[in-house]
């Protein structure tokens, strides 16, 4: 069994881009890479004894014009401005909203059970392993039923264990909605960034072996119907998760019966207790909570999208080979050295680390590229991707950040000002605690480059 693995309440949120801001700030002048920790503000205090001490503050900022509601004339009184002073120094008020900074979770080839991505088409049903079966029928020689014991039996079923990866066709679904909706379903239900991807290793045993049971199939049947115990609603109407595959994927056992995920009981949001695992083939086709399986001549209704590339993973057994990456939106690009990147497996993605050259400041696109075993590459940018029902977002992925660069003097001199006075970097939108400019460097500014206004002109 696996080590149990917890993840904070908001983790989702950062494993799908909906939290970016509460990314780290990276410390990378130096031989390694540093998380930068956020500023810490305390606990509020207030001294009444001090705030009292001031006055009756109904007196001193009394309403001047009468219609004027909120309005206090500072300007002529110095001494409002001084008792007011006082008053905000006696007392500390909550910073401005700020995301947090937190960690996530190392790459890993494998990812853990409780942070792969999660995507229902309708409520979880709760099923007890006691009571499970699922039945196979249509145009199979000899319909029958199927328990999870039955399955699990060694002596008619061999047991297969499979790694795979496990992807959404909406993952990276935003990039396509911020050019334009698309399908309106599609766009509260799962606005995905770029986590509705995972990779897990399955035991179970291959489909194959269970149309095999049943006598095989009969009558020209070329397609094989799933059908899930979630209720799906759509266009008003109400059904069972439904979808098909091509008898010619069961036959190459590349469609497994899955009841155990990375060493654990295959957990109830993934589907316990039997889950289809249809290597290479986009999520939906991998139906959880299996109550049925029907053998028919033609497919389910509808353009049917089944291989599906997005990260370094192609999709259809076919395996990234060469990963490359840019820092100038495209324009030049690095290979990632062949022993950065992790196993090569048939149905998986692989993880990659690289030290990306960038001797720029200020706002740097990071492309990234994948080419598979079949130079299947990705198109340029997510424009070229778009399509109505904002699925298969397979263009390049491209994310901005800002490159605050020490090599340059006033940078370096700038963040000497932090850190002498103590106060982390990070994050970059927490008003500063100290100037960013004194009177007297105001004052020389404008001395040095008068005049202020434009001349007149005759």
């Amino acid at each position: 069994m696996s080590e149990k693995t917890t993840n904070r309440p908001d983790e989702w949120k950062i494993e799908q881009g909906l939290s970016g801001a509460a990314l780290p700030v990276l410390n990378m002048t130096g031989p390694e890479t540093k998380e930068l920790a956020p500023q810490v503000f305390g606990d509020l205090t207030k001294n009444e004894e001090a705030i009292a001490a001031v006055g009756d503050r109904d007196k001193l900022f009394t309403r001047e014009r009468k219609g004027w509601v909120g309005f206090v004339e500072w300007e002529n009184y110095p001494e409002k401005k001084a008792a007011a002073h006082k008053i905000l120094t006696a007392q500390t008020f909550p910073p401005n909203p700020e995301y947090q900074l937190g960690p996530i979770p190392g790459t890993n080839p494998i990812t853990p059970n409780p942070l792969h991505f999660v995507r229902n088409h309708g409520g979880i049903p709760i099923i007890n392993k006691e009571d499970y079966s699922f039945l196979v029928d249509g145009l199979v020689k000899e319909p029958r039923s199927f328990t999870l014991d039955d399955l699990m039996d060694e002596a008619k079923f061999p047991r297969v264990e499979k790694t795979a990866t496990i992807q959404c066709s909406g993952t990276r679904r935003i990039e396509q909605i911020l050019k334009y909706p698309g399908q309106g379903d599609e766009v509260p239900q799962a606005p995905w960034a770029e986590g509705a991807i995972g990779t897990a290793t399955y035991i179970g045993i291959s489909l194959k072996k269970v149309i095999k049971a049943c006598g095989g199939l009969v009558d020209g049947a070329k397609h094989l119907e799933f059908y899930g115990a979630d209720t799906y609603f759509k266009d008003d109407k109400v059904m069972n998760y439904l979808v098909s595959v091509p008898w010619s994927k069961v036959k190459a056992n590349e469609v497994i019966l899955a009841w155990e995920m990375n060493g654990d009981v295959l957990p109830r949001i993934h589907g316990y207790p039997l889950r289809l695992v249809v290597l290479g083939y986009i999520g939906a086709r991998s139906v959880k909570w299996l109550y049925r399986i029907k053998a028919i001549k033609n497919p389910t209704h509808g353009i049917q999208i089944q291989e599906m590339p997005g990260w370094a993973y192609s999709g259809g057994g076919r395996w990234p080979e060469r990963v490359e990456l840019s820092a100038d939106g495209g324009f030049n690009w690095y290979a990632v050295p062949p022993e950065n990147l992790s196993k090569k497996r048939k149905w998986t993605w692989r993880t990659y680390e690289f030290d990306l050259p960038c001797d720029v400041e200020g706002w740097v696109e990071i492309v990234c590229r994948c080419w598979d075993n079949a130079l299947n590459t990705q198109p340029p940018d997510v424009r070229t991707a778009w399509n109505w029902g904002l699925h298969v977002t397979s263009s390049c992925h491209r994310i901005s950040f800002y490159s605050v660069n020490k090599t340059k003097p006033l940078t370096d001199k700038r963040l000497g000002e932090f850190e002498k006075a103590d106060i982390p970097f990070g994050p970059v939108t927490v008003p500063l605690p100290f100037p960013s400019q004194t009177w007297e460097e105001y004052e020389k500014y404008w001395q040095e480059h008068d005049p202020r206004d434009a001349a007149d002109e005759n």
